[in-house]
């Protein structure tokens, strides 16, 4: 299977965010056909203009499942699935491929929150859905405080 992010985008146009629907999406990192240009391709889908909330994973490897079988053949295993039903390890890869590292997936996974949620459009959302103008006018004053305001300590000799 050849993999590319266009693949995915008719769905994702189906999706016609409307004031006051928040759209979400799932997205597996490191899948067997996965590489860095892959993974951040992924990435830069989710933050178009689509989704308000978005979640990324490690793609996890089941007992019994063909995608299990293809990395038993084709790639290698990083740990021993026999022991427990499934490894579930937050952001740490459970295999490796010829062009899928671990370290690169596991690079891409901690990148993918960060391109995601620090770019200004999704603090600004952040921000707007939590703080209330009272909120805001506290902030304001505080900083003001903080950083306007000339110091006025007393210094007793």
């Amino acid at each position: 299977m050849k993999y590319s992010s266009d693949s995915s985008k008719p769905a994702i146009l189906l999706i016609n965010p409307q004031p006051g629907i928040e759209t979400q999406a799932l997205f597996m990192l490191g899948l067997p056909f996965d590489t860095p240009h892959t993974m951040q391709e992924t990435i830069n889908l989710a933050k178009g203009p689509y989704f308000k909330l978005c979640s990324f994973f490690v793609t996890t490897l089941f007992l019994g499942v063909n995608l299990y079988e293809e990395i038993a053949q084709k790639g290698s295993l990083l740990f021993d699935l026999s022991i427990t039903s499934t490894v579930y390890t937050s952001g740490s890869a459970t295999y490796e491929m010829d062009r899928l590292k671990a370290k690169d997936v596991e690079i891409m996974f901690r990148k993918a929150d960060r391109q995601f949620y620090w770019r200004p459009i999704q603090l600004l959302r952040y921000i707007s859905s939590r703080i209330n103008f009272r909120d805001l006018s506290r902030l304001a004053k505080g900083i003001h405080r903080l950083f306007l305001e000339e110091e006025k300590i007393k210094v007793i000799y």
